[in-house]
């Protein structure tokens, strides 16, 4: 699994559009649910796309102390190697009166092996909770 950074302004269609692409025997997943182990373990190829959000962190020195809005911001996108993913997910069966009410969010949160940017635009998640 590998977590891609996509171009400035570049819209998630287009940058799925590319990705395969470059990968033109890979089949697109249509869901964002985790993959099964049967297709984790395949030999064949899968793309699934879905835009995350980085967790900010910010570095020691900045902990605790006033910090300007524009390093909270560079560190918002940079320096990043946690990000999380949230979908809902109903739990039970659909209430008729009321959408909402069995209705949670089930949230993921990817680590990568190094902090992006970084020289290429994608690295390896290492680690995935829920």
């Amino acid at each position: 699994m590998f977590m891609y950074r996509g171009k400035e302004y570049e819209r998630r269609e287009d940058f799925e559009a590319r990705l395969l692409t470059q990968f033109p025997n890979a089949e697109k997943m249509k869901t964002t649910t985790p993959p099964s182990e049967d297709t984790k373990s395949s030999s064949g190829q899968y793309i699934q796309c879905f835009t995350v959000k980085p967790i900010l962190n910010l570095p020691a020195k900045f902990q605790n102390k006033p910090v300007s809005e524009q390093i909270v911001s560079f560190y918002t996108v940079n320096e990043v190697h946690k990000f999380q993913y949230s979908r809902p997910v109903r739990k039970g069966e659909k209430d008729p009166d009321n959408e909402f009410a069995n209705m949670w969010l089930e949230r993921t949160t990817y680590t990568t092996a190094y902090k992006l940017p970084g020289i290429l635009r994608w690295f390896e998640v290492k680690s995935v909770s829920t």
